[in-house]
């Protein structure tokens, strides 16, 4: 509060002036909340996706700090009009005016996805230039690479959310601790992608402690020397295929149209699940009374619960997946990739039918017609859950 009182010395006179051009020109503005990538990164794809110049119009987009500055530049160069932190104190004391809303650019949350064309390419409306994808190959070879497809994993841990929050917020980030997991579990499924002819990166700019294994066709990127903001974009952006745990960075991968696996995910949030190009599994959940294992529908009943008291307090035991139970569906997943998401008769019927429950839950239902055609749940998962 003390930072947006003290910019309000600057920014009251500007948001007057804002208000006296409205009868000539609109100044509207957007401040994006970067600090978190999984929110900044399908936003400003989103805007960037639907900016267009109209007459009499002036849009204004602006970060609240800190972010990847690669993502921020490759944004703007890309043509959305976005400016730094300053204007986060605009977008608060714009409020001041009459209608504010007048002025403010309306908020399309983070969906990137563009329902009239599932294979929109972002590709096209924000590419890599030349020398960054050099550059990008360039520290593929010097750890390993040797030109074969790779694959990208990312486990969620707390570290990052520690180094960003100090620690009068840090604490309080412990809720959603039950979305963490142990990325040693996910050693078997890693050997496994190496043998099959895969190099294979764990990604995270901040992660708490590095993995227990070591292979030339390995890179545990969170402990390299050479990490920068480029290369936590280049790398999901090109990559073969992503494992994650739903954590935000990985939005980069489908933002690019990279297939995704989240494996050990929750909670079972909308934007999860059924927005883009992925294979779903949930960590296993339990009566905590009896341990009876959660039916399809008690899972998708779970939509909401953001923090880990919210599951005791109904009765629910939350686990990890097993390391073979990974390795599985890794193997399930990348089969899937390498005939393109293609599903027999009776995979078919079985995926429609989750979906309709999935649809029958809350307000689901009003979501019918915007599921990606590829967003999928494992049918290892139905099939030992159904």
């Amino acid at each position: 509060m003390y930072l947006k009182l003290l910019n309000g010395l600057w920014a009251v006179p500007i948001v007057i002036v804002i208000w006296l051009l409205r009868p000539f020109v609109l100044v509207k503005i957007m401040s994006f909340r970067s600090e978190h990538i999984g929110g900044y990164v399908p936003k400003s794809a989103n805007y960037l996706r639907s900016y267009k110049k109209q007459a009499g119009t002036l849009e204004i987009y602006g970060t609240t700090g800190k972010n990847n500055t690669f993502w921020t530049r490759l944004i703007k160069r890309s043509g959305l009009p976005l400016y730094g932190d300053w204007v986060q104190y605009l977008y608060y004391w714009i409020n001041l005016l009459p209608n504010p809303e007048k002025n403010k650019i309306f908020n399309v949350g983070r969906n990137f996805y563009d329902e009239t064309n599932w294979n929109f390419q972002y590709e096209k409306i924000m590419p890599f230039e030349l020398n960054e994808k050099k550059a990008g190959e360039e520290w593929l070879r010097n750890h390993g690479w040797g030109g074969e497809p790779y694959v990208c994993i990312i486990v969620r841990d707390s570290a990052f959310l520690d180094h960003l929050s100090p620690p009068t917020v840090k604490n309080n980030c412990d809720y959603h601790n039950y979305r963490d997991s142990d990325i040693n579990t996910y050693i078997e499924g890693i050997k496994w992608l190496i043998d099959k002819g895969y190099f294979v990166i764990r990604m995270g700019s901040k992660m708490r402690s590095p993995i227990l294994f070591t292979d030339k066709k390995f890179v545990d990127y969170p402990f390299c020397n050479e990490k920068s903001d480029f290369l936590d974009v280049w790398l999901f952006a090109n990559c073969t295929y992503t494992i994650s745990t739903g954590t935000g960075p990985d939005l980069i991968s489908a933002v690019y149209n990279k297939p995704i696996l989240l494996i050990n995910v929750l909670p079972f949030a909308i934007e999860l699940v059924m927005f883009f190009k992925e294979t779903i599994i949930p960590k296993k959940l339990f009566k905590l009374d009896t341990g009876i294992p959660l039916t399809i529908k008690e899972y998708f009943l779970t939509h909401n619960y953001y923090n880990t008291e919210t599951y005791s307090n109904n009765n629910i035991l939350i686990e990890d997946l097993q390391s073979s139970e990974i390795l599985d569906y890794i193997v399930e997943f990348d089969s899937c990739v390498r005939r393109d998401f293609k599903k027999d008769k009776s995979n078919e019927l079985m995926q429609q039918s989750v979906w309709q429950v999935f649809f029958g839950i809350n307000d689901n239902a009003k979501l019918k017609n915007h599921k990606h055609p590829h967003a999928n749940f494992s049918q290892l998962w139905i099939d030992k859950n159904h």
